[in-house]
């Protein structure tokens, strides 16, 4: 059996999607969580300087979607149809797209003004579109099957992230003129595979 870790931050972010469906595949794996103080330290031993890192019998592996749908495949979060998949791989795709063009400064007047440009320019765009395929989808989840997929879960944590307010600067109403992306979190947090998971973390 492969001695599988996983490393990240002590929050869902990028590796929800990877923590849920390893989870759900029954696979063994150490959930390895940092503390942002830890970060600075760990930071150059990483490849490219990021997280997620997957490491299997000790060989390093990166980039949150492609993680995401390794571990998707082992269980039924990943589409075994080519459209869907590819539906899946799309929307994963403009999640990593927001996160990564988000911008920031350390001047808190200039950051909020970017993240406000950028709330109604880019991330509007994006989240239209999610919206549009929440809508496509119809009793479905968002690839277009029954089964819950990693693509729900992205389009779940970026949902919570902006109600929660910790998207700095994008009001927590935000998601409110995206009711289909807020129905769907809703079904997702209420499925039995995020049950079973939240169960999990508390033991």
């Amino acid at each position: 059996m492969s001695k599988i870790t996983l490393t990240y931050f002590n929050a869902p972010g990028r590796a929800h999607g990877i923590r849920v469906a390893l989870f759900t595949a029954g696979v063994a794996f150490e959930d390895k969580r940092i503390e942002g103080k830890d970060w600075p330290a760990l930071k150059p031993k990483t490849h490219g300087g990021s997280l997620p890192v997957l490491e299997i019998d000790g060989k390093m592996y990166t980039q949150s979607a492609a993680l995401a749908r390794w571990a998707g495949k082992k269980s039924t979060m990943y589409p075994k149809d080519d459209i869907e998949a590819l539906r899946c791989d799309e929307v994963m795709a403009i999640g990593e797209d927001l996160l990564a063009k988000t911008p920031s400064s350390q001047d808190p007047a200039e950051k909020k003004r970017l993240r406000e440009e950028f709330a109604k320019g880019f991330m509007k765009l994006k989240c239209d579109m999610l919206e549009q395929y929440c809508a496509e989808a119809g009793d479905n989840f968002v690839s277009g099957g029954k089964d819950l997929t990693i693509a729900d879960l992205s389009i779940q944590g970026l949902c919570d992230m902006v109600k929660s307010g910790n998207f700095d600067y994008v009001d927590p109403s935000y998601m409110d003129a995206y009711p289909k992306m807020l129905a769907l979190a809703g079904r997702v947090a209420s499925s039995d595979i995020l049950k079973k998971y939240e169960e999990s973390q508390k033991k």
